[in-house]
Order: structure tokens, then C-alpha cells, then sequence
């Protein structure tokens, strides 16, 4: 059962670059200078207190690359089976590397797999997980359907992600889709709402810490990275702010169930 003096002494290993914000993933700040890594870890905290009871005989499976700060987390915590699916050979390193490093390279393999098409038997998951990572999924519908064939009677599916404001459904291939749409594909895969809820103020504080790193460490990046390539970079973390401010984009986590049919 979940134990929360256990959960937090877990302390991963997660730098942070600025050049990497789109794949460090979302943090939830509870102190006004919390690290940019500490509140990545708040995150992983809450989704584990989102889920049933997870086990040392739990199967999991994590989504994407860089993820490996979830995949560290729960090979820690858990000690359980875990298969993690990268995109490229080189986010499989990253994968790789990070388990050796945290000494969980004995329970965690790592393969270079499309999300919406792996090579996984049928029903082979108790837990699917991911990090803001769906979105980038060109067919969210196949991805979704995927998930479901994966996972067991009952198992569950979380993750969190940037989606659009409002409550249109459509099915699309944008690179966004609402809240109300992943619920319309997940029902149509069989897989029912556990839990919902949108949180674009905890990503926007996140922007906003970026930012301030940024603007704090403005001489050290420029010198690294290039005043132009800095500056690119912050116009990007800009704008996604702007969009999570004026109600184009929200975030948030979302849990399912498949269906025991």
C-alpha cells in the first residue's frame, strides 16, 4: 500500500537544462524557491498517490523517453517489472543509462518502439504511465487503442499532458486535443474515467520558474548555448505560458480503467 514516508525519501538523480524543457516535464511547486527537479518529483508523487495499490509484481509500462525520471522513481519505489518504450536509439541511451546510474538497470528494460503500434503481447500491463508525452503522438485514437490492448482486465492507464482549453472532442491529429476528446476515445477503447482534473495554474508557475532560471542564469547560458539560441528558447517557454494564461492550453492528469468485458 501506498506509504508516503517511504515515497519521499526516494531522491532521484534529474538535472535540469534549459535547452531540455520540453522534455523535463511538468513540476508542482509548493514553495516559492523549490528546485525546477524537486517539483518534477512532486508530480511523480502525486500520480503514485492516484493509483491503487502498486506492487512488486506489478507489470508497468512507461511511455517515452524522457520519461526516465518517472520509470527511476518507480524501479526505486516498487521494485517492479518495467518495460519503458523510447522513440529514438538516442532517448533509449538516456533511458539506459539513467537505470544503470540509479542501480535499476536489473528491473527495467528498454525498447525503441512506436506508442501506437509495440511489439507487447495483449493484455500484458497492470499499469500504463506517462509524462507529458501523449500529445506528441501523431494518432492519438490509435495510441489510445494500443493502450487499451495492453493493459489487463482493470489495469490502469495515467498520465499528464498539455491539451487544448474547451470542450470541443474532435478526433483529430493535432498535436492538442481536449480533455473531453481523450475521454471519447477512451471510452470507445474500452477504457473508463477514473480520475480528471486540469491544472493550468500549477503549469504556468512551471513557465514561470523557467523563466526566472533562465533570466537568472542568462550569462552562464549565453555563454553556453548562445545569446540567440537562449533567446529562442525563451520565447518558446514565453509562449507556451501565454497560451496556458489566456485559455488556449490547459494541463493536467488523467486516469483509466479498461473495462473488465
Amino acid at each position: 500500500m501506498y506509504n508516503k514516508k517511504e515515497v519521499e525519501v526516494i531522491k532521484l538523480e534529474i538535472p535540469f537544462h534549459i535547452e531540455e524543457w520540453k522534455t523535463f516535464h511538468t513540476g508542482i511547486y509548493k514553495g516559492d524557491n523549490e528546485d525546477i527537479a524537486v517539483a518534477l518529483q512532486h508530480t511523480i508523487e502525486r500520480m503514485v498517490r492516484l493509483m491503487p495499490n502498486i506492487k512488486k509484481s506489478s507489470k508497468i509500462l512507461v511511455l517515452g523517453g524522457a520519461n526516465s525520471y518517472a520509470s527511476m522513481f518507480l524501479a526505486s519505489r516498487y521494485r517492479s517489472k518495467q518495460d519503458c518504450v523510447a522513440q529514438t536509439d538516442e532517448a533509449a541511451k538516456i533511458l539506459e543509462k539513467s537505470a544503470k546510474q540509479h542501480g535499476q538497470d536489473d528491473v527495467v528494460t528498454v525498447h525503441v518502439q512506436p506508442f501506437s503500434k509495440t511489439m507487447f503481447s495483449d493484455a500484458n500491463f497492470d499499469i500504463i504511465w506517462s509524462l507529458d508525452s501523449v500529445h506528441k503522438t501523431e494518432n492519438k485514437r490509435t495510441m489510445i487503442r494500443e493502450a487499451a490492448r495492453l493493459l489487463v482486465p482493470e489495469g490502469r492507464f495515467i498520465f499528464t499532458d498539455y491539451m487544448k482549453k474547451g470542450s470541443g472532442d474532435s478526433e483529430d491529429t493535432d498535436d492538442f486535443l481536449t480533455s473531453k476528446a481523450y475521454l471519447k476515445l477512451a471510452d470507445k477503447a474500452d477504457l473508463e474515467r477514473v480520475y480528471l482534473r486540469e491544472m493550468a495554474g500549477e503549469a504556468s508557475r512551471h513557465h514561470e520558474i523557467l523563466l526566472a532560471h533562465a533570466d537568472k542564469n542568462k550569462a552562464k547560458l549565453s555563454k553556453r548555448l548562445g545569446a540567440k539560441e537562449l533567446e529562442a528558447i525563451v520565447a518558446e517557454i514565453s509562449d507556451r505560458k501565454s497560451k496556458l494564461d489566456n485559455g488556449e492550453l490547459d494541463w493536467g492528469f488523467l486516469q483509466f480503467q479498461k473495462r473488465n468485458v
